[in-house]
């Protein structure tokens, strides 16, 4: 048997026993973190594409052409509401569960470039997309 630090079962190096180095141990939640577990959340669908939200968080919509900035906005299809009390799993939706929403404003995304070519023909075509988004700040979650 031997008496010093243990080896792992490779014969490598002694495991470390400090606590900063050692990734098996395990370690408190932030505080802020820690509090997230009572704040209400919902995962909402808005034309297929589904969001995490809770009060105060934005999020970016696809455009929505007659939204007009300070407007309010309510998303019905709802799919999980959690946090405080029980969590609600709709089949598919949590009936009667709302969250709304003020529109914050209009922002595009990031250019995507696509680039098509065939080699030793003289094909290139080079097109651009920019999508439009509409951004939203989560004011209330009704269940």
């Amino acid at each position: 048997m031997p008496s010093g630090p243990r080896e792992d079962f490779t014969g490598g190096e002694p495991e470390s026993e400090s606590p900063s180095t050692s990734l098996h141990r395990p370690t408190a939640l932030p505080g802020a973190r820690a509090l997230d577990l009572f704040i209400m959340y919902a995962i909402i669908s808005d034309r297929n594409n589904q969001a995490t939200v809770r009060v105060g968080d934005e999020i970016l919509c696809d455009l929505m052409g007659d939204a007009e900035r300070g407007a309010s906005i309510t998303f019905d299809n709802v799919l999980m509401v959690g946090g405080e009390g029980e969590t609600r799993i709709g089949k598919p939706m949590v009936a009667g569960a709302s969250v709304v929403g003020e529109i914050v404003g209009l922002e595009r995304g990031s250019k995507v470039v696509v680039f098509r070519f065939k080699r030793r023909k003289n094909i290139r075509v080079k097109r651009g997309h920019r999508q439009s988004y509409t951004r939203v700040r989560i004011t209330s979650i009704n269940v």
